[in-house]
């Protein structure tokens, strides 16, 4: 199904009678978390205005989508967030073993989601790194990240790799802890690049498929390569590259493309080993939590781009990618099986760069599932190991997932969604982006000739307001009167 259209100027009573009128000729109920951000309003770098809420009936259920203020309580849930992750790295930091690692869990040190203890202990060295950065580092923060760096360092071997070069996707660990200790050189600072940076970094290049330009679980080219490894290597070589370390041009260019022919055009979903495919998941795991609940290839892709300088207004896989994360965000529902602390941090890093509504209502998101489902206590502090990835008593690895997220969604400011904050005046470049980030999500149950029709007509209006000037109110209204017959025309035809 097509995303419903919703028009995203803020005339209210307009908006309400045409959502109205969609929801009755389709007649199927609408839940909040189908919405999501971008149906509202897909302001990807722009502020955020209204958002979508059910309205109560007189029986107590939910009803019609109406548009409603946002009634935002940003300071309120910023500092019950902040409690909330001092609380894990405080955590974090008391399970650090006297070696300077972290194993998996308290009662075990088996491999847990795509990580062995290198990768767990590079997690954690990140989380308490990143709550380092706020402000005056404590005395127990520098300790436990220059004990978890002389154990890394202990652990390199003349390969480059951190850890044993074999065993449970090794190179998953290694890229993990090749960007916790890049991220905590200024903890121990050199001249020029560390001789611990360069090696590692030498590794990944050399693990990667020439031409082909992707990785896998093999420290050797082998042809073999999917998505979430590709990007986390990505990522890792972007922070190298930063860093100092040179990171040859094609190489980057390889691994892009790679993404690029990894994500369905259309839809923009980025497929793990197949075009557009969805995510995968553990066999033993897959009856409990569900691919259809997920977007974690298609964020992995969108922080990879973001991070190799690729913009939201030049790129249709974007703007896409945006708008498949809006339509699942962060819920925790046990039953359902839709916790997935790996795409939440995913997502939470790609639209934290992207900012806007999208942003904003995935944050929301973020804190309701993960701030009250904080384990405390005594001993408290953490999350369980429950989500798709982790095995069972491995904590620290949870932990260290859900308080990256919260700091990636820390690092962006209150929503300005609650000073009523109402563009004015002539059209600009943004609402372009938005106006064809939309008609994307709403044509997607069209034929390729009426896609191109209503592209053209699209295109048309964009050309006119650009050469005249066209005041934002009279392009908003066109615009929305161009997606409601978009969205309107496969069901036209349905009924006919």
């Amino acid at each position: 199904m097509a995303t419903p259209f919703i028009p995203l100027h803020n005339h209210k009573s307009i908006m309400k009678k045409r959502i109205q009128r969609m929801l009755e000729s389709d007649r199927a109920p609408l839940s909040r978390t189908s919405l999501g951000g971008a149906t509202v309003a897909l302001l990807i770098a722009a502020p955020a205005f209204v958002s979508v809420g059910h309205a109560e009936q007189s029986d107590g259920s939910t009803g019609g989508v109406v548009v409603v203020e946002r009634a935002s309580e940003e300071s309120a849930a910023a500092n019950t967030a902040e409690a909330v992750i001092q609380a894990s790295v405080a955590w974090l930091i008391s399970q650090q073993a006297e070696d300077g690692s972290w194993s998996t869990g308290p009662d075990t040190n088996e491999p847990t989601g795509e990580l062995n203890s290198i990768g767990v202990t590079g997690l954690a060295l990140m989380a308490i790194e990143m709550e380092a950065a706020q402000g005056e580092v404590s005395a127990a923060q520098r300790e436990a990240i220059l004990s978890g760096r002389r154990y890394l360092r202990s652990s390199q071997g003349e390969s480059g790799i951190f850890g044993e070069a074999s065993g449970f996707r090794f190179m998953q660990s290694h890229a993990v802890a090749t960007l916790a200790w890049l991220k905590t050189e200024r903890f121990a600072p050199s001249e020029g690049v560390s001789p611990e940076s360069q090696r590692a970094v030498g590794a990944i290049l050399k693990a990667q498929n020439p031409f082909a330009g992707g990785w896998r679980f093999s420290g050797e080219p082998d042809g073999d390569q999917d998505t979430l490894t590709t990007g986390l290597m990505m990522r890792t070589l972007k922070e190298a590259q930063d860093a100092g370390v040179e990171i040859p041009a094609k190489r980057r260019d390889w691994a892009l493309k790679y993404i690029d022919t990894m994500t369905h055009p259309e839809t923009g979903r980025t497929g793990y080993y197949e075009v557009g495919s969805r995510d995968p998941r553990f066999p033993a795991k897959s009856d409990e939590f569900s691919a259809d609940l997920t977007e974690q290839c298609t964020a992995m892709a969108l922080r990879t781009r973001l991070a190799w300088g690729e913009e939201i207004e030049s790129s249709a896989a974007l703007r896409k990618g945006a708008i498949l994360l809006s339509k699942s965000p962060p819920r925790w529902d046990v039953e359902a099986g839709s916790i997935d602390y790996y795409y939440w941090l995913f997502g939470t890093e790609a639209l934290s760069s992207m900012q806007g509504v999208l942003f904003f209502e995935w944050r929301d998101s973020l804190h309701q599932a993960l701030i009250p489902n904080q384990v405390r206590g005594e001993e408290g502090g953490h999350w369980p190991a429950i989500d798709a990835w982790s095995t069972e008593g491995t904590s620290v690895h949870s932990t260290a997932l859900c308080t990256l997220a919260l700091q990636f969604a820390r690092s962006v400011g209150p929503d300005p969604a609650g000073e009523k904050n109402v563009r004015a005046g002539d059209v600009q470049e943004w609402d372009f982006n938005v106006a064809l980030a939309h008609l994307s999500a709403v044509s997607t149950d069209l034929g390729s000739e009426a896609r191109a029709k209503h592209q053209r007509a699209m295109d048309a209006l964009i050309s006119r307001a650009q050469q005249a000037g066209m005041s934002r109110e009279a392009f908003e209204q066109e615009r929305d009167e161009l997606l409601e017959r978009a969205w309107l025309e496969p069901r036209a035809k349905e009924e006919a």
